[in-house]
């Protein structure tokens, strides 16, 4: 449920920065996806895959860490 959230609200930010090619709102889809990642690997680690669990939450924390420059360093 949560992970269906988070995959809206990241598909409503890629929708908006599409079609008004407003790009200003890009930090916050980043930090939804990589939430929605972050779901995913949590709920891949619960049925023992950790193999994609890791993979998830590696990508996860590269997506935040460019969200969090994102943030910091826009212009």
């Amino acid at each position: 449920m949560v992970r269906r959230i988070f995959a809206v609200i990241t598909l409503l930010f890629v929708v908006n920065g599409l079609f008004s090619q407003n790009f200003e709102y890009t930090p916050f889809m980043l930090l939804f996806f990589g939430l929605t990642l972050l779901v995913m690997g949590i709920e891949e680690y619960q049925k023992k895959r950790s193999m994609y669990a890791w993979l998830f939450g590696a990508v996860a924390l590269l997506l935040g860490f460019a969200s969090i420059q994102g943030f910091f360093f826009s212009y």
